[in-house]
């Protein structure tokens, strides 16, 4: 241990070369005594870890060490240590900035006499590689979710197109039954037309992609045709469509047939989750520097924990029963943050305001330069 100490003394004293040669190495460099406590650190160590070599002795290293990894990389070092045996590991520091640096550790014993006098060490940081290899593993697991979002939502109208087709296959159906069961088969064809386009959408949103072709939009005209369009799957769930919107409002600036698409995204929505009974009222005015849509309804409300993720492509409140694909609310997004606007979403499970309101804005189309409202601060 004196020899390895006299040497440590020549590196921070003396020997200009090999003093440069470790105090710029981009590998942390550090020296442990036979019982596994630092008594040298060069200056990478610190920058890594964020500890001075007084701090780091008598085992304060430790709290460098990230708390869900601190057990498991103390204890397997001090029995390496006690073994005399060489160790290594990756794990996360937490620096005193707040940042988390990945580092690979690896430390191997200095024997003099087949007794084991000290130990060397080294810390490379690994912090872009994990990222690289997290960020990889979620564009996996996208992948998959989405490839099973897809076959699920996809199974049930290939499974009534091909229903159908055996059905007029057999030529045993009068015309009202084959008339019917090419319904069916057009009414399945849609649903997958309609998964199709979103999945493209929601490719397009991410990419920075999504075309708009802008014009003065009368809103008023707008959510009449929309309103029209979901009037039969509201009478069939027995729930009330109301519009509260003036013949005059100023037009809107925007591409047409993305608003209404924002419009048919959030009453379907509504209309998924609301029992019988139940109303979804749309509505759009001018407010403050633009104009402020809402589409609300009177249903039991959305829990607070789930609101953070509503907006999430994919993401499910059930995902047993899986109501959709889970891209409404994330293609309306995109689509009216490519209008310059914002969407919120206002929700409460109890009391008399109980319900969801949808709210975005829009400009003016007659005001140049007018500015999208913003949500309300909470």
């Amino acid at each position: 241990m004196e020899t390895l100490l006299r040497a440590l003394q020549t590196v921070e004293a003396g020997e200009p070369g090999l003093r440069a040669l470790v105090e710029v190495s981009p590998l942390g460099i550090v020296v442990m005594d036979p019982q596994g406590d630092p008594v040298f650190y060069n200056p990478r160590c610190v920058e890594l870890h964020g500890l001075t070599l007084e701090a780091a002795r008598h085992g304060g290293w430790a709290n460098a060490v990230h708390p869900d990894d601190r057990e498991r990389v103390v204890s397997s070092w001090h029995a390496a240590a006690r073994d005399g045996r060489p160790w290594s590991d990756t794990y996360r520091f937490v620096h005193p900035s707040g940042e988390i640096v990945w580092v690979s550790g690896r430390v191997a014993p200095i024997r003099v006499s087949d007794r084991v006098v000290a130990y060397v060490g080294t810390l490379e940081d690994v912090t872009g590689l994990k990222r690289a290899q997290q960020d990889l593993e979620r564009a996996v697991r996208a992948r998959d979710e989405v490839l099973s979002i897809v076959a699920h939502d996809l199974r049930d109208p290939l499974n009534s197109v091909s229903l159908a087709i055996e059905s007029l296959l057999r030529r045993s159906l009068d015309a009202p039954a084959r008339e019917a069961k090419l319904v069916s088969m057009q009414r399945a064809v849609g649903a997958m037309d309609r998964l199709i386009n979103d999945l493209l959408d929601a490719a397009r949103i991410e990419a920075g992609r999504l075309e708009l072709r802008h014009s003065a939009v009368d809103l008023y005209r707008l959510i009449e045709d929309v309103l029209e369009a979901h009037a039969a799957q509201a009478r069939e769930r027995r729930v009330t469509l109301e519009r509260e919107c003036s013949p005059a409002l100023a037009p809107a600036s925007g591409d047409k047939d993305r608003l209404g698409q924002v419009f048919s995204n959030l009453i379907g929505n509504a209309l998924k989750f609301l029992p019988a009974g139940g109303r979804v009222r749309v509505s759009a005015e001018l407010h403050e520097d633009g104009l402020l849509v809402s589409v609300s309804d009177n249903g039991p409300g959305i829990p607070a924990a789930s609101l953070p993720r509503l907006f999430e492509r994919f993401w499910q409140a059930d995902p047993i029963t899986r109501a959709g694909a889970g891209l409404g609310l994330p293609i309306a997004r995109g689509i009216v943050e490519a209008h310059g606007g914002r969407i919120w979403v206002e929700s409460a499970t109890d009391g008399p305001q109980r319900g969801t309101a949808v709210r975005f804005t829009l400009a003016v189309n007659s005001r140049a330069g007018a500015r999208p409202l913003l949500p309300p601060r909470s």
